[in-house]
């Protein structure tokens, strides 16, 4: 059974950096700390790729310049954040520490790889090319985020951000960084 609510960040504070092309080696010294997720810079755009690990595959997650890099709560990874909304769902506390500001968002828990949990999730998503048959063939649904493609697996968690934009998060995750409403 798939559960649709609204939820909002607890205020927890992290390590935030905007990445403005001045400051690419340390950003790249930075991400490179975490040897399962290397990044590297595609020179001609100067926009950072960082390689994660989703359901076994590895995709790119886009770090362009101007976006701010966040420290996940996991105090190794780090994802990329688009800067107006950084600038509307963060607050700085000192020197590099910022917290969220509590918003109210929309999610959606992808509860199993049933027909109508399925089509829940989608329905959701709104306009996809992807059916039930052809996410029960991978085994997740693909996500289009701002910083690339990532895979929503069963149990995993999909939110809607303050821009419409989606992003999904595990459930272990989702229950340190969230309060559902």
């Amino acid at each position: 059974m798939v559960k649709q609510f609204k939820a909002q960040k607890k205020a927890i504070e992290t390590f935030a950096m905007q990445y403005d092309g001045s400051n690419t080696k340390l950003v790249l010294d930075l991400l490179n700390k975490n040897e399962s997720e290397p990044a590297i810079l595609e020179e001609k755009s100067k926009t950072i790729l960082i390689t994660k690990t989703f359901g076994g595959e590895k995709q790119p997650i886009l770090l362009p310049v101007n976006n701010w890099m966040l420290l996940d709560v996991d105090g190794v990874s780090y994802w990329s954040v688009d800067p107006e909304i950084f600038s509307k769902t963060y607050e700085k506390v000192e020197g590099d520490t910022y917290k969220k500001v509590p918003i109210q968002i929309d999610v959606i828990e992808f509860s199993s790889l049933k027909d109508e949990d399925i089509q829940d999730v989608l329905n959701f998503i709104g306009e996809t090319n992807q059916t039930t048959e052809s996410v029960k063939e991978v085994g997740h649904i693909a996500i289009d985020t701002l910083e690339g493609k990532e895979n929503l697996f069963p149990t995993d968690i999909l939110a809607r951000g303050i821009k419409g934009e989606l992003y999904p998060i595990k459930k272990e995750n989702f229950d340190i960084i969230f309060e559902v409403l």
